[in-house]
């Protein structure tokens, strides 16, 4: 059976290229060197493998593993109606939920807000439409706002920042206690290949999940 993956976020999060790199195998500084037009309404894609590790430039293809899915990748720009009035054409029949946004907007409280709304939306869309679907937090382009680490630059601890907030907001905001699941990720260098693996862990793990 096919299963189906959701990728949904605010606009400029970084969607497309995530989607590219891990399920199209197109390498991290292709990527990075130009710049993706923004997607329009819907996208849908079928895959019928993964790699087992990072496609790099000029370096022999990686091992692919058969696993069978659906994608959908959403415009940002249109975030409002995927969780109002097409939820259904995004969310039905969804077995695993990516909101991906941007890391560098998480110190900006008023983006904060904004983004805190819409997993939200996307929490309640779950729950009503799908509530055995599996939803990942992925705060993307890390490497713009590395001192959510603090000092160290600890990844570790940025996530565990972005956890509390989001679970407080969840808390105080609509009196829910939730633990979220969210990971950082990003395409730089130097996080590329814990977020492919992150990424991988991810699918592998939420696929024994749905067949078990």
């Amino acid at each position: 059976m096919v299963k189906k993956v959701c990728f949904i976020g605010p606009p400029a999060a970084g969607k497309t290229t995530l989607r590219r790199f891990f399920f199209e195998g197109i390498p991290a500084d292709m990527l990075m060197k130009r710049q993706e037009p923004p997607s329009i309404g819907l996208k849908h894609d079928v895959y019928d493998y993964i790699f087992m590790y990072p496609v790099e430039a000029k370096k022999p293809a990686p091992e692919k593993v058969p696993f069978k899915l659906a994608l959908v990748d959403t415009s940002g720009q249109e975030i409002e109606k995927w969780v109002t009035t097409q939820r259904k054409d995004v969310f039905g029949g969804a077995d695993i939920i990516f909101f991906i946004f941007d890391a560098s907007d998480w110190v900006d409280p008023a983006k904060q807000q904004y983004i805190c709304d819409y997993i939200w939306f996307v929490l309640k869309t779950r729950n009503e439409l799908v509530p055995s679907a599996l939803l990942y937090i992925l705060a993307h382009k890390y490497d713009k706002v590395e001192k959510l680490a603090g000092k160290k630059g600890d990844v570790a601890a940025a996530r565990r920042r972005i956890a509390e907030d989001i679970k407080e907001y969840l808390f105080k905001k609509k009196e829910l206690v939730l633990d979220p699941s969210v990971e950082i990720t990003s395409l730089h260098k130097k996080y590329r290949h814990h977020t492919f693996s992150k990424l991988l862990d991810l699918m592998t793990d939420s696929m024994h999940e749905i067949l078990t």
